[in-house]
Formats: C-alpha cells, sequence, structure tokens
C-alpha cells in the first residue's frame, strides 16, 4: 500500500495538530496548577509573617490575634494540601517549590510552640503542622 505525497502531508499535519494539542494542554495545566497555588499562597504569605513577627509587637501578647492567624493559616493550607491530594496540583517544580514555603510554615510553628508552649495544644496549630506532614508525605518528602 503506497501513499502519495498528498496523503503523507496531510497525516503529518493531522499528526502535528495532534501533538500541538497536547502541548497546549499540558502548559495550560500547568499554567492552572501555578495559579491556583499562588493565588492560596498569596494569602497563606502575609498571615505567617504575622505569626513571624507576633512576638516582636509591643505590649502583652495578643493571643487572639496569634490565634485567629493560625486559623486562617490552617484553613488555606489545608485546601492547598486538597488540590495536592486530589492531584489538582501535581507538577513537580511546583511541588518542590512550595517545599520550601512549607518549610518556613514549620519553622514558624516550632518556634512559636517552643516559646509558648500554651500553643502546643492549640487544635489550629496541631492541624497546621498534620498538613505540613500529610503534604511532604504526599510528596515523598
Amino acid at each position: 500500500m503506497a501513499f502519495d505525497i498528498s496523503e503523507i502531508i496531510t497525516i503529518s499535519i493531522a499528526a502535528l495538530a495532534v501533538i500541538v494539542s497536547v502541548l497546549s494542554w499540558t502548559r495550560s495545566r500547568k499554567s492552572e496548577q501555578v495559579r491556583i497555588s499562588k493565588e492560596i499562597w498569596d494569602d497563606i504569605g502575609p498571615r505567617i509573617r504575622a505569626i513571624h513577627e507576633w512576638p516582636f509587637e509591643r505590649g502583652e501578647p495578643d493571643f487572639i490575634k496569634l490565634k485567629r492567624e493560625m486559623d486562617f493559616v490552617k484553613n488555606d493550607l489545608g485546601y492547598f494540601v486538597f488540590f495536592v491530594e486530589k492531584g489538582e496540583i501535581r507538577d513537580r517544580d511546583i511541588l518542590e517549590y512550595y517545599n520550601d514555603r512549607m518549610n518556613d510554615v514549620d519553622k514558624n510553628m516550632q518556634r512559636i510552640m517552643n516559646n509558648y508552649l500554651i500553643t502546643k495544644e492549640w487544635e489550629e496549630v496541631k492541624e497546621i503542622l498534620e498538613f505540613i506532614k500529610k503534604y511532604f508525605k504526599l510528596t515523598k518528602r
């Protein structure tokens, strides 16, 4: 069975169209993962900064403020880990990038717990630490 040149060109164009389509879908899928991750971490970042700076505020420590910030982090971190667990965020580069961010959250939690022992009993702290553990387990770190 011999193909003439027009059939070869048609098959080649069809194959190229499939390849371009797959590459476009892959790129848009990664872009969506980046967008979701960034959106969630744009909320987490300022909260972690507030937790980090909390001990340096003047006056009596405001544990209510600290607990509120931790509650926001817990909710957003849980949302992020949920997306990782469900495979909505699975690109290795993205997960690797957020490993460092998770480490920062963990360090802040450990520092607060070591300096203010009462926080070790807070559900928010326990849940944040569980989400961190779960994230590293899911990303095999």
